[in-house]
């Protein structure tokens, strides 16, 4: 059942290999630190993106203190796997308890892992993976549902503007972002993506996001 709880623009980025082109507090902890600091993945988690090449989003981490309010001002690390980095490794939480750095992904495919720290709170890790030089892939990115009891998405894709798509999502996608490897050189491709609510409903279809593939 299609439920008109959202509409969402896509944004996209071709990737080719060699490179890439767009379209379309109360209480004291440890050291000053509010009681209960706790660090979030806000955006930027399960990337993928070419092996010695830079993530096209930044990582960004939301720090609340134990009553979900913002904490503004505390020192956020930022560490990253072997082969890849990072920068910058520290940054302060801005007024809306966020904080962010950039990944360069290693030179060898697979996945690479960020850690973000704080003192006295707890740790939270992106996963990104890298590819090899040469793959094509697409990847979509949205803006989060504002409705509320969205617990994913699903992404679908057509060879005609304005459809037939078919998903290609396997499982509901927890994030905002979605990487598309199966494509082929010269061909184009349309995409659309829909929320999904606990209560199993499916909102229309976001705006179309169309990729022609190098």
């Amino acid at each position: 059942m299609r439920f008109a709880f959202l509409l969402l623009p896509l944004a996209l980025l071709v990737g080719c290999g060699g490179g890439s082109h767009g379209g379309g507090g109360l209480g004291g902890g440890a050291g000053g630190t509010p009681a209960g600091v706790k660090l979030a993945a806000a955006s930027g988690d399960g990337q993928t993106g070419t092996a010695g090449k830079s993530l096209p989003s930044p990582l960004v981490v939301t720090a609340t203190d134990s009553q979900g309010n913002p904490v503004a001002g505390l020192a956020v690390s930022f560490a990253a796997s072997s082969g890849a980095s990072v920068s910058p490794a520290s940054a302060n939480t801005d007024a809306t308890g966020k904080a962010q750095a950039t990944l360069t992904l290693g030179a060898a495919p697979g996945t690479d892992t960020v850690t973000t720290s704080a003192p006295g709170a707890t740790s939270v890790s992106f996963n990104e993976t890298a590819l090899p030089v040469g793959t094509h892939y697409v990847t979509l990115s949205w803006n989060a549902s504002t409705s509320a009891n969205v617990v994913g998405y699903d992404v679908y894709r057509g060879s005609t503007s304005g459809g037939p798509y078919q998903k290609i999502s396997a499982a509901p996608v927890a994030s905002t972002s979605f990487t598309d490897t199966a494509v082929s050189s010269g061909v184009t491709y349309y995409y659309v993506a829909t929320a999904l609510s606990n209560a199993g409903l499916e909102s229309v279809d976001s705006s179309e996001a169309t990729a022609t593939i190098p």
